[in-house]
């Protein structure tokens, strides 16, 4: 099926040239040599670029984001096919893009090859997004899985050059960000970065992210960043969060950097963490190429072949119970870190997950892979002093954990571990 478009099509070159994959799937980094997070006009109304992601075996999310002049709705034709060129077309449609989601649109085209590379573009307000390449997981036998593994990605901290090497690669399945795609802190006192990157690498909006607004606006800042954008186009990405998504060391009802009564935050004096957890959770459904039904669950798997099973947890805020300690900041004569009754995840969270591994078992995967936010491993401290910290150590405090630093993880959950660990041995 030929594409079809109200302008004329571009011709081949002017069409690739145009899409940033010139060399028909070459994977040379466009926009490298720019460290700011500035929109690029030649882009426009797709500033922000196109991705993919949550591939399966017969489908891929698919996204992008229209400025809208005046924010008013838009018509978004999209298309996916075999060829960059985007002549043998395998599905297209058309979706609406409006405010209620901040401009942005997802779709998800079935009936895909397993296993295979496809290109996609949009087309909105008389003008054509690049072109992303993505790819469906595999089908029956593999033998070989390759992800780029991501995380942390603080814009004020420094450039993406993370980003740009993954992107020089032409080998993976898929990137996985295991969380912290964006930071919530603004740039005064509470910026995080460099001052020599000040007025270079800045966050909008300046101040910390609380409302809706602000969420939607971090992420649109951050997807502004060319090495991040150009990521994004050319592989599929799985991605969970982790806390500063919502705010720092964040959990089921609360978080570290959650202050309803400080003044200095603006729209946070008054605010419920509840409400600022949901509105955090549903900008980042609209800013991501993930497939949820809920928002606020973000625990999903994948299978990729015969070879393995991608689960991923939300170990951060679905039904983490208060955290003892920061990390590196642990109370080491707090005796709750052994505590049976604290979770890391919730009760239905965790009867997913051993259902998971079951399934993925009894079909005779090779392998399980979890992804998730935080440490899994013990991280000890040997010979620590009595006294640290004014704190008086005698002994070993916990059953099984030693001298934990990183209560944020799972050493302040040993109970939970062990459940895990457990489950795993017996099956």
């Amino acid at each position: 099926m030929a594409p079809t478009s109200d302008r004329p099509v571009l011709d081949r070159r002017a069409f690739l040239q145009r899409a940033g994959l010139a060399g028909a799937g070459a994977v040379a980094l466009a926009g490298a040599n720019r460290p700011a997070a500035v929109a690029d006009e030649a882009l426009a109304p797709f500033l922000h670029g196109v991705a993919s992601g949550d591939p399966l075996q017969d489908r891929v999310v698919l996204w992008t984001r229209v400025t809208v002049p005046g924010r008013g709705p838009a018509d978004v034709r999209w298309r996916i096919a075999r060829d960059p060129e985007l002549t043998d077309v395998v599905a297209s449609g058309t979706v609406r893009a409006d405010a209620d989601r901040d401009h942005t649109v997802k779709v998800d085209p079935t009936g895909l090859a397993a296993g295979t590379t496809y290109w996609y573009a949009f087309e909105a307000l008389g003008a054509h997004s690049i072109v992303g390449r993505t790819k469906t997981a595999p089908a029956g036998g593999v033998d070989r899985l390759r992800f780029g593994v991501v995380s942390c990605s603080n814009l004020t901290g420094g450039y993406f050059n993370g980003y740009a090497l993954v992107a020089k690669r032409n080998d993976l399945d898929a990137v996985l960000h295991m969380g912290d795609y964006i930071y919530e802190y603004g740039n005064g006192d509470d910026r995080y970065g460099p001052e020599e990157l000040e007025g270079e690498r800045d966050h909008v909006p300046p101040h910390e992210m609380v409302v809706l607004a602000d969420y939607r606006a971090r992420f649109a800042n951050y997807r502004l960043d060319p090495d991040l954008r150009r990521l994004h186009q050319l592989y599929p990405w799985i991605t969970v969060w982790d806390d500063h998504e919502i705010t720092n060391d964040s959990w089921r009802d609360g978080a570290e950097n959650h202050e309803p009564d400080a003044p200095d935050t603006p729209g946070e004096a008054g605010l419920d963490y509840q409400v600022r957890k949901r509105e955090a959770q549903r900008a980042y459904d609209e800013w991501l190429p993930l497939r949820t039904d809920d928002p606020a669950r973000i625990y999903r798997s994948f299978r990729y072949g015969d070879l393995a099973d991608l689960v991923l947890l939300d170990t951060r805020i679905e039904g983490r119970d208060e955290p003892t300690g920061g990390p590196l900041t642990p109370n080491l004569t707090d005796r709750s870190l052994d505590d049976p009754e604290r979770e890391l995840i919730s009760e239905g969270q965790r009867t997913w997950l051993y259902g998971q591994l079951k399934a993925s078992q009894d079909r005779g995967a090779t392998w399980r892979v979890l992804g998730q936010q935080v440490m899994l491993m013990q991280w000890n401290a040997g010979g620590i002093p009595r006294g640290i910290g004014g704190q008086d150590v005698p002994t070993l405090v916990t059953r099984d954990n030693g001298n934990a630093v990183n209560p944020d993880a799972w050493d302040g959950y040993t109970a939970e571990r062990d459940r895990l660990y457990d489950h795993l041995e017996a099956n």
